[in-house]
């Protein structure tokens, strides 16, 4: 649970006529990582003069179809966008069974699937591209459209503008407060000119400036310095009237809509006879990439293959067995543990209800093999922040009812979404919880408010629901986290003691990482082992007792910041200045990463600040004389807890998360772990 399962390394040599059959069999069981010994430089390949198996046409041609089939896919749900379930493999499974045995079978298989997809492609592509001509069309013609609005503004059509044969005409776009400026600079011109404008925007106008065509070229110099845009007339309406342009546009956008119907449902009929055979080509071929890729793993001489890869060690007999078996006892097999140097992939099994807040420890990168996985500890301490920050019981169960829908119910719903929503159901708990203890029910107190006889929540609610004091907490809450200045203060020191106590769980956890790795003495002398521990003790007995003495700072603080020095300059010989600088960083990091958990407080003070909001505006319409001031209530209530629950859940999930991973997993955390990932083929979803 905190660590990753212990792996061990299984190296096998084999001959050469049962290396398919192995990989055979290993294909089914999911259990073996392979280790690609031709990249990873080990002696034994250079002892050997090992060269990699290397992969076949398989892979390169599975590849090509992939892409292929991916392609029509996408071309297809154009007209099919309906999810669909990949159906079974069908008389491919029995194939893909005996993969990488069966080249012959293989191979028919796959000219059988290139044959259709050749076809295939050949109908959709040419569908696909008169697709995109017809839409590409139909865009044009939505710039005709604007065109002839600007056109009828004057009541001229295409062809009145062209063909003239001692006149020039100038129809375009100006900025209004340059028609002035154009009138003039035309004047200077020429006196025989036509000029209308038509305002079509608050700081724009339609103009139309007809001149001799000698001034054409003045003219034109005069408009462009004048930032006029001239609207460009197409090619096909000039020879039309208005009423002859806009009927022809119309008559063709009524024939690229059916066009564009027809070419739809043409898809539509090959995507409802051929999108469940491309699936299951797709997997077909995505099966045999995989086991083709899994050649690469090996190594070989001139009549052997050499194979290794990570194993659960619980599993480590059932692959030995699976080798000798199939090879008839044909095969050297040896079983070793992780080398110091070595690095296994991490495999985690977290309890089921641990398991959603995986996805957010992956976030910040996979645990090592070598040190704790933090999920099952951030399964407490994420909730736990969380509810702070965002306590309130009927805010809390409609976030809990939204994890279950999210983490239950969309079964669309993406791998992560379920898993976020199944984080959201232990916030919400934890926010419900922390309600009680607050006293606050959708935003309304349960302790009433200054000169009001009646709490908000028994004024609107009917009922009181009395603050649940926690012997634990009593010192650090009574009541609403709102109220008294003192009530206030003892948030503060609550968030501060937290974060204080999840600092130094963070840096036990450093100093169990260390050990873990065989470095136990640089975990209890780094800055993040024993002294930042003394530190924090040290500083918060002196700032928190009131123990403000030379022999306290110096034995509470000034202590420990010594041994960072010392640790610095004499164990890591970093230099005198380097040390100094960074023992000034650490010492300040710990300040900071402490205040830092005040969010906590400022953001429950934040909600509950936008809850008295909601209740003031209420308390306003309560105390006014409007008619149906119960309905507009009602939905000051309803809107103010919509709100709230959206922005301060993001809020409060967001600061939650930012203080795991920039002031906890900083302290102990690498993440920098391979994920286990086991050759496994699976025929059915």
């Amino acid at each position: 649970m905190l660590k990753p399962l212990p792996m061990k390394k299984v190296e096998a040599v084999l001959l050469e006529e049962h290396k398919n059959s192995v990989l055979k069999e290993l294909k089914d069981k999911g259990v073996i990582h392979f280790i690609n010994s031709a990249s990873d430089g080990s002696e034994l390949v250079e002892k050997l003069k090992l060269k990699a198996a290397g992969g076949s046409w398989i892979r390169i041609e599975a590849s090509e179809n992939i892409s292929k089939i991916e392609n029509l896919l996408e071309i297809l749900r154009q007209a099919f966008p309906e999810d669909v379930e990949s159906p079974p493999l069908g008389d491919l499974e029995e194939i893909a069974r005996k993969l990488p045995a069966s080249e012959d079978e293989v191979k028919q298989a796959f000219e059988e699937i290139a044959e259709r997809l050749f076809f295939l492609e050949d109908r959709v592509l040419a569908l696909n591209n008169r697709l995109a001509e017809v839409r590409k069309e139909k865009e044009e013609l939505q710039s005709f459209r604007a065109t002839l609005e600007k056109l009828e503004v004057f009541g001229f059509g295409p062809k009145d503008l062209r063909g003239l044969k001692y006149t020039s005409i100038f129809f375009g776009v100006i900025p209004k407060e340059e028609i002035a400026a154009i009138e003039e600079s035309v004047g200077k011109i020429t006196d025989l000119y036509i000029l209308e404008t038509k305002e079509i925007a608050k700081k724009q106008a339609l103009l139309v400036l007809i001149v001799l065509k000698k001034y054409e070229a003045d003219v034109s110099r005069q408009l462009r310095i004048h930032r006029f845009e001239e609207v460009s007339i197409p090619l096909r309406l000039i020879p039309y009237t208005l009423e002859e342009a806009k009927r022809k546009v119309e008559e063709n956008a009524a024939a690229l809509e059916k066009d564009e119907k027809d070419i739809i449902n043409q898809l539509r009929e090959i995507a409802n006879k051929e999108i469940g055979n491309l699936l299951r080509y797709k997997r077909f071929l995505t099966i045999a990439k995989t086991v083709d890729e899994a050649n690469l793993n090996f190594l070989k001489t001139a009549s052997t293959y050499y194979l290794a890869g990570w194993v659960p060690a619980s599993r480590v007999n059932e692959v030995v067995d699976i080798i000798e078996k199939t090879t008839g006892g044909a095969c050297v097999v040896e079983v070793s543990e992780p080398e110091e140097e070595e690095t296994p992939p991490t495999l985690i099994v977290n309890p089921k209800v641990t398991q959603p807040l995986e996805s957010l420890t992956t976030t910040y990168g996979t645990p090592h093999y070598r040190e704790i996985d933090p999920t099952s500890i951030i399964a407490v301490t994420f909730p736990f922040i969380f509810g702070f920050m965002f306590g309130d019981i009927g805010q809390g169960l409609i976030l809990t009812l939204v994890g279950i829908f999210m983490g239950f119910k969309m079964k669309k719903l993406s791998d992560k979404g379920r898993k976020l929503g199944r984080t959201l159901i232990l916030c919400g708990i934890m926010a419900t919880l922390v309600g009680f203890m607050y006293g606050s029910m959708f935003g309304l107190e349960a302790e009433a408010m200054h000169g009001e006889e009646l709490s908000p929540m028994e004024k609107y609610l009917g009922f009181s629901i009395e603050p649940v004091k926690v012997p634990v907490l009593d010192r650090f809450f009574e009541g609403a986290l709102l109220g008294a200045p003192d009530r206030i203060m003892r948030a503060v020191y609550f968030s501060i003691y937290l974060g204080i106590g999840l600092l130094i769980l963070g840096l036990v956890i450093n100093i169990v990482n260390h050990a873990i790795r065989g470095e136990l003495k640089h975990g209890l002398l780094s800055p993040f082992g024993v002294p930042g521990i003394w530190a924090l003790l040290g500083g918060s007995y002196v700032v928190f007792k009131d123990a403000m003495t030379p022999p306290a700072i110096a034995i509470g603080v000034g202590v420990p910041i010594l041994l960072i020095f010392i640790e610095g300059w004499l164990i890591k010989k970093e230099g005198i200045m380097i040390a100094f600088i960074e023992t000034f960083e650490n010492a300040m990091k710990y300040l900071t990463n402490t205040l830092s958990f005040l969010r906590i407080t400022i953001i429950g003070v934040v909600h509950a600040a936008l809850s008295m909001m909601m209740v003031n505006a209420m308390n306003g319409l309560s105390a006014s004389a409007i008619p149906g001031k119960g309905v507009l209530i009602a939905l000051v209530f309803i809107l103010g807890n919509l709100v709230i629950l959206v922005m301060e859940a993001f809020i409060s999930f967001v600061h939650t998360l930012r203080l795991h991973f920039y002031e906890i997993f900083s302290k102990f955390y690498q993440g920098n772990g391979v994920p286990f990932s086991p050759l496994k083929v699976i025929y059915k979803e």
